[in-house]
């Protein structure tokens, strides 16, 4: 999904947010923001590796003969590969109490040694760090306050089978049954049987493929891909 998608996408955000009492609207706007800004970063870099690596093919072509200019191309995308092959992805875990025992039992590791930890997720100079964390695994987890308890945390003990009224499975693809238009993986599914499990908590996803996902009460409550959210409130089939 392009970065301008994302960013228009906001104002449908803000006016979910703004009609909530779960969480603070401004702190759900500063972690929607923090991941735009992560999928910006990657998009810009990818950008301009692209732009090298066609520079490293154009000069192949001026001179075929020169071997080094081989070594340089294959260089070039071993170096691609290597930076942008993964995207940047995201679990926020929002409202998290560390003195709520039905929370932490849904929770295992994690770190708690960063610089980001005990600090605001708005705060400005956290946004590098944060950034840094897209590329590597689990969830972030953030206080009612905003500030932020623990990072790269494993969500446990969750199911998303747990989630009542959705549809049979027997009759569409595993992913379409919780709402998602295209096929998820574990952090999607963690995610929402997470919101259902505690359902005091709101869990925003960012995929690698660029689409952001709010969740709440087992359910998709806002997504970036269009017409996804709508998905979740379907009946489900009648059995012949």
């Amino acid at each position: 999904m392009s970065s301008s998608s994302l960013i228009e996408k906001r104002i449908k955000l803000e006016e979910l947010v703004s009609n909530t009492e779960i969480c603070n609207p401004s702190t759900e706007l500063s972690i929607y923001d923090l991941m735009v800004k992560a999928r910006v970063d990657y998009d810009r870099k990818l950008e301009t590796g692209l732009d090298e690596i066609l520079t490293a093919f154009e000069s192949k072509g001026k001179d075929t003969s020169d071997l080094s200019s081989e070594m340089k191309i294959k260089s070039e995308l071993l170096q691609w590969r290597n930076l942008y092959g993964h995207a940047p992805a995201y679990i926020f875990v929002v409202n998290f109490d560390p003195m709520n025992k039905n929370h932490t039992q849904h929770i295992f590791s994690g770190r708690t040694d960063r610089d980001c930890v005990g600090k605001s997720i708005s705060n400005p100079e956290l946004i590098d760090e944060i950034c840094s964390i897209a590329y590597e695994d689990n969830a972030i987890l953030v206080k009612s306050d905003g500030i932020i308890h623990a990072t790269n945390v494993h969500l446990i003990n969750l199911n998303p089978h747990d989630i009542p009224n959705n549809r049979d499975p027997s009759h569409i693809n595993f992913y379409s049954h919780y709402g998602f238009k295209q096929h998820v993986h574990t952090r999607h599914f963690s995610s929402l049987a997470a919101s259902y499990h505690l359902p005091e908590l709101i869990v925003y996803t960012l995929s690698e493929a660029g689409f952001i996902r709010r969740f709440s009460g087992g359910k998709i409550t806002f997504s970036t891909l269009n017409r996804e959210e709508s998905l979740v409130n379907l009946p489900p089939p009648e059995v012949v």
